[in-house]
């Protein structure tokens, strides 16, 4: 969202079927307004729109034969332009609250004995013992030398072998940056996350975070006394399935002190502003905007849950939120709303590329499992469903484990689980226990039971709709990606049932896996 909260810029991705690819560009979205596309970078794509705090550029990311460099767009009209040129491409950037300046991450440049390895033998690396550490960059946000041979000289402000930069936040008067920064760039890594403030003036760096597991994604106060950030409360064994931590630090320095503790689901798309700190997260299928109140800590719901919403933004002073919101029969669309009186109007309208399509139904079912658990899980009908007849079943099972199926219109991914539907057969994607969206408690309900709890909620779902003499049972198959391919090895050698079991991607020794 602008800075003024008049005008919107997001990302659609479409399919370019002769390039055999998905290509990502931006679009600008006024209310009144039929939304425009900005962007078309050929053979690659536009991602990451951000914009200059006056309101007058538009910064984005793109490859555009140089490898991922920032450019910026004039909204008065004109071509956008490249404005940096680093070896390794851009990561990430953020403008400075003035306007002047942009900060920016780019992995360090490979080394000579990598580009000698490289054109010796290709793409070859020793597996975890080489990588480029992530640099946090400075630069002036100087419009009269975009375009020219003359672009301004950026300044590197962290650098060192044992130290790259995963997030970054300005302070709201411009003289510091909060950074998420870790060891490496290596998976594993995360979990060393620590948070130092950069001051701007003299590039010096003083650590504010360094407690045992991860402690990232800092987020400032609107008065620049304060950060918000995602900690793991030093918990480096259990981390991996409980709630996160929202912590508040001073941006001085001292104790941490937790807050919204009490809120049973993992916190994302945080945002403090004026009028409030804000984010979003799952209760069961739904997808909520929540607000903390930085007096009191309460936490409320702000949207209701005729939307599911995904990613937010607010304007500058903090009244207004855009997102992008779906619901059990539309597609992705973003909404522009007060953030006081919730009333989401649509800018856009995507879904209409559905109207000739034949539209199954999709409803959130509910069973009790092995152990008395209750399990939700998304059922997909056809159009022309006769309770009378029994249909084939495919049970289709998601990844994570925390991941969640709701019910929305035409799935994407791995499975054509419509196309299933519309030949006539029923499918199930049972939100099994590690879910996300249920809560810590049930989220934990594998740890040491992995495989063997899954396959009670998965079974259990499957007896629920034999038992409502839905389903053929002569004809039923099972499939999954991920912790979903898993608990479809699981399926295959613990029960006959199926006629079919598809393991995608899936784990079927943890031995070979942890080693």
């Amino acid at each position: 969202l602008s800075p003024d909260g008049r005008q919107v810029a997001y990302t659609v991705t479409s399919t370019e079927w002769k390039d055999n690819r998905y290509d990502t560009e931006i679009w600008l979205a006024r209310p009144g307004a039929t939304p425009v596309q900005l962007t078309r970078t050929a053979k690659g794509s536009s991602t990451s729109p951000r914009w200059s705090p006056d309101g007058k550029w538009l910064g984005f990311l793109a490859d555009r034969g140089d490898k991922q460099q920032l450019h910026v767009l004039a909204l008065l009209g004109g071509e956008a332009v490249a404005v940096t040129a680093v070896e390794s491409g851009v990561q990430d950037f953020e403008w400075s609250p003035d306007g002047k300046w942009i900060g920016y991450t780019a992995a360090t440049a490979p080394s000579k004995e990598m580009k000698e390895r490289k054109e010796k033998y290709g793409d070859f690396a020793p597996e975890d013992e080489d990588w480029n550490q992530v640099e946090l960059w400075l630069m002036a946000a100087d419009p009269t030398t975009w375009g020219t041979d003359k672009p301004p000289e950026p300044t590197r402000l962290t650098e060192g072998s044992n130290y790259t930069v995963s997030s970054f936040s300005w302070s709201p008067d411009g003289t510091r940056i909060a950074i998420g920064h870790q060891r490496d760039p290596l998976i594993n890594s995360w979990s060393s996350s620590d948070i130092s403030i950069v001051v701007v003036a003299d590039q010096t760096i003083r650590p504010l975070v360094t407690a045992p597991g991860p402690d990232q994604n800092p987020i400032w106060s609107p008065d620049g006394q304060w950060l918000l950030y995602s900690s793991s409360g030093g918990d480096t064994t259990s981390n991996y399935y409980r709630n996160g931590q929202l912590m508040r630090v001073a941006a001085n320095g001292g104790a941490a002190t937790r807050i919204a503790a009490s809120f049973d689901e993992q916190i994302g798309g945080l945002s403090w502003t004026p009028s409030g700190i804000y984010f979003v997260a799952w209760q069961k299928t739904d997808r909520q905007l929540f607000r903390i109140d930085p007096a009191s800590w309460a936490v409320r719901p702000v949207s209701s849950k005729a939307l599911r919403i995904g990613g937010v933004s607010f304007s500058g002073d903090g009244r207004t939120v855009a997102f992008a919101g779906t619901t059990t029969s539309t597609a992705t669309e973003v909404f522009l709303s007060p953030v006081e009186t919730w009333a989401p109007k649509a800018l856009t309208t995507i879904s209409e590329q559905l109207a000739a399509w034949s539209m199954p139904t999709s409803e959130v079912v509910s069973w009790k499992s092995r152990d008395g658990t209750t399990i939700e899980g998304v059922l997909y009908r056809p159009a022309d469903f006769d309770p009378t007849r029994k249909y084939p079943l495919l049970v289709v099972i998601h990844g994570g484990p925390t991941g969640v199926d709701v019910p929305q219109p035409p799935v994407g991914g791995v499975y054509p689980i419509w196309q299933w539907v519309n030949r006539g057969a029923l499918v199930l994607r049972p939100n099994y226990r590690g879910s996300a969206g249920y809560g810590e408690a049930f989220r934990k309900l594998n740890v040491k039971n992995l495989g063997v709890g899954d396959m009670w909620d998965v079974m259990s779902g499957v007896d629920y709709l034999v038992g409502r003499g839905m389903v053929d049972t002569a004809r039923m198959g099972s499939m999954g990606w991920s912790q979903g391919g898993y608990i479809s090895a699981f399926l295959t050698t613990n029960t006959d049932r199926f006629k079919a079991i598809s393991v995608g991607a899936g784990i079927s020794d943890w031995m070979t896996y942890y080693v």
